[in-house]
């Protein structure tokens, strides 16, 4: 019997080569495809990505699943959609595994074209794209968890998600976070609060200015909001977590 080592050995050596020029050529061909679809040239964007969508290029397959969802360059189909981004999901696309979760929580279109909403089939592809850091991921667990909806109440769970989309510097995400740590007892959470609500009153996020001077009426002393302004002058928005995706 013939060993299979040298097989084996070729293809991790092959696996640990820069990408292929075949692999940067699809890759410029999509980003290329994606700036003709961004300034409403969806025709070049269609002709571009369909072929290399159906070549199991999986941000081909994200950008024509978002095609078929705007409706844009092809007629709105949910269900196109839905196909063209699983495919990308399951190749481990963070943009395509959001979507999907997205579209599956919620639901869209009527009739023979429409997809179901099944929060239950959401739930994990959103916990996927949030495992690769997708920002919002994460904020749509935390509200997920924070609402109780379709997943039990946890504020543990819903901090967590939150946070780590805040950290990005989301300014959802930031108004969250401080509702959330707004409703624990405790100064130093009443200043954490008064920090997110703070960073997100900087970035017009409605109702957190109004927010942020009630907690800390009821909650802070002058020293204590000054802690918190200091904390979020201090702040700075952690880099993106690296994606498959470019959505």
């Amino acid at each position: 019997m013939r060993s299979s080592w040298p097989v084996l050995a070729v293809a991790l050596v092959l696996m640990a080569l820069p990408d292929s020029p075949a692999r940067a050529d699809a890759a410029s061909d999509v980003a290329s495809a994606w700036a003709a679809y961004q300034r409403g040239d969806h025709a070049a964007a269609l002709k571009k990505l369909k072929p290399l969508a159906e070549a199991g290029n999986a941000d081909a397959e994200y950008d024509l699943g978002t095609m078929y969802s705007d409706g844009h360059g092809v007629p709105r189909d949910p269900r196109q959609a839905q196909a063209w981004w699983e495919k990308a999901a399951n190749q481990g696309q963070a943009d395509a595994q959001f979507s999907l979760g997205f579209l599956l929580l919620n639901g869209a279109g009527e009739g023979d074209d429409a997809v179901a909403a099944d929060p239950s089939a959401a739930l994990p592809w959103l916990e996927k794209a949030a495992a690769q850091g997708h920002p919002s991921a994460d904020y749509f667990l935390g509200y997920l968890y924070w609402s109780g909806t379709s997943v039990p109440f946890d504020p543990e769970k819903a901090l967590q998600y939150t946070l780590r989309a805040a950290e990005q510097g989301r300014a959802d995400a930031e108004y969250q976070a401080g509702t959330i740590l707004a409703s624990q007892r405790g100064v130093q959470n009443a200043i954490e609060a008064y920090k997110w609500l703070e960073l997100a009153a900087r970035q017009n996020y409605p109702g957190a200015a109004q927010n942020r001077d009630r907690l800390a009426a009821d909650r802070l002393a002058p020293a204590e909001v000054q802690r918190a302004k200091a904390l979020a002058d201090s702040f700075k928005p952690a880099a993106p977590a690296s994606s498959s995706g470019h959505g």
